[in-house]
């Protein structure tokens, strides 16, 4: 569509807005000034001007009296169709006389259609965003939270009180070798990284004002993760966050976001929080994996926690490209419709490495299919012990080709310890893998 206003039609645009006849007037106030599609009146578009024009849709409609079927009127209106298709919108036409006999159910064709497209358009858009994602394939899931145990962890590193463990995390944030880390990354031949910023706790290992502002003592002085960014951009491997809202383990967050009293209340606090985020980073991070939006939490008859949309608008604030999963059911439970039209990709958390693809978008909500999948401990290190692969290399190998035969892609997550290495036998295992499946 051109988009140079056309001034010389702007005086008959607000001359017909003025003046609009009782059919477009009953159509415009009992209907579609109020419709999600959000449309407009007697809109410019290149050359003409519509009658009703909605943009998210890409459709115009447009009401017909009678002199609209004369010979020469109907050319021009076949001309104007022709138009306005090139630039993918479609013009439905209604005759007035069926605004009075037959309202509700114009109202209802005219939603069906809006509807329709609105969503072809956001199946396009995840389409495109997740382009990338589906051709990466496979990559690592790192669960590194303040649970995590030192290498050789004994009895006194378990059960710390919240607030030394809050210490000893920002601790080993400080300490964090990104050099050491991403190297083992590029080693597995990960092709894309997740890594938690919050986990039960919530901590994250960068700066961020609007947490410190909500509750202080709960990020980093150091920008762990812009650091991790610019080391595995190096390699052309994307950085994923993950973050969890809920901080079950963590009582001034729960206190402060009144998680239980108000969860309306906690829900903007963890878009404000992820908003932040997001334009903090911008590009530097490829998209996000949100944990506990389970549909249990309906409150007490006051509806879903969040409201998924404008939460994903959160997250894209400072990339429109992220992809974005939430985790709606948790383990192996992949059958939510919460996420079609606003999530990228399935959560796909699950205990073992059993399910498959049918093809790309086979995933709930007709998502992009993604698995996520505990490969040596249970998420996070938090017992003493060398995390180690639960599945045999050949096992792993096989099931990852047959994620990636079916255009699914697969996250092994490692359970690293506190310095942020991997274990010997795990860095065993995924190069193995990348042996296997490049």
């Amino acid at each position: 569509m051109e988009r140079k206003h056309n001034k010389y039609l702007t005086p008959l645009a607000k001359e017909l807005r003025n003046n609009m006849t009782k059919e477009e007037k009953h159509l415009w106030y009992d209907f579609l000034k109020t419709h999600i599609a959000r449309f407009t009146r007697q809109k410019i578009l290149g050359m003409y001007i519509a009658d009703f024009y909605s943009a998210r849709a890409n459709l115009v409609i447009e009401l017909d009296g009678s002199q609209h079927g004369e010979e020469d009127n109907a050319k021009k209106d076949e001309e104007r169709t022709k138009y306005l298709k090139q630039y993918g919108i479609l013009v439905i036409r209604i005759p007035n006389y069926e605004i009075h006999k037959n309202f509700k159910g114009v109202c209802t064709y005219i939603d069906k259609i809006a509807s329709e497209r609105m969503n072809r358009k956001d199946q396009n858009k995840m389409t495109h965003r997740t382009d990338w994602f589906k051709e990466a394939k496979y990559g690592l899931f790192v669960h590194w939270t303040s649970f995590s145990l030192p290498e050789n962890a004994t009895e006194k590193d378990l059960n710390k009180p919240y607030h030394q463990r809050l210490q000893d995390y920002f601790n080993a944030v400080e300490e964090f070798d990104v050099q050491a880390f991403c190297a083992q990354v590029v080693e597995a031949g990960a092709k894309f990284l997740f890594i938690t910023t919050s986990h039960a706790d919530l901590h994250l290992p960068f700066p961020l004002k609007e947490l410190d502002e909500i509750v202080p003592n709960h990020t980093s002085k150091r920008d762990l993760i812009g650091e991790i960014s610019d080391e595995l951009a190096k390699h052309n491997i994307k950085l994923l966050l993950y973050f969890n809202g809920e901080g079950s383990t963590d009582p001034d967050y729960h206190k402060t976001v009144k998680f239980y009293e108000d969860p309306k209340t906690h829900a903007e606090y963890c878009y404000k929080i992820t908003e932040a985020i997001s334009k903090k980073y911008a590009k530097k991070i490829a998209g996000w994996w949100i944990d506990c939006c389970y549909e249990a939490w309906i409150c007490e008859g006051r509806g879903l926690r969040y409201d998924y949309k404008r939460y994903a608008n959160a997250l894209r604030a400072g990339n429109p490209d992220s992809i974005v999963a939430f985790n709606f059911r948790g383990v192996e439970e992949w059958g939510s419709e919460w996420g079609r039209n606003i999530a990228d990709f399935q959560a796909g958390e699950e205990n073992d490495i059993i399910h498959l693809p049918t093809s790309r978008f086979s995933g709930e909500s007709g998502l992009q299919w993604f698995a996520l999948c505990w490969m040596d401990d249970f998420w996070v290190h938090e017992k003493i012990g060398t995390p180690t692969p639960v599945h045999s290399n050949e096992k792993v190998v096989d099931y990852i080709k047959k994620v990636i035969a079916n255009e699914g892609v697969f996250a092994y997550n490692v359970a690293p310890y506190r310095s942020g290495k991997f274990s010997d036998a795990t860095m065993a295992q995924l190069k193995y893998i990348k042996n296997a499946l490049f």
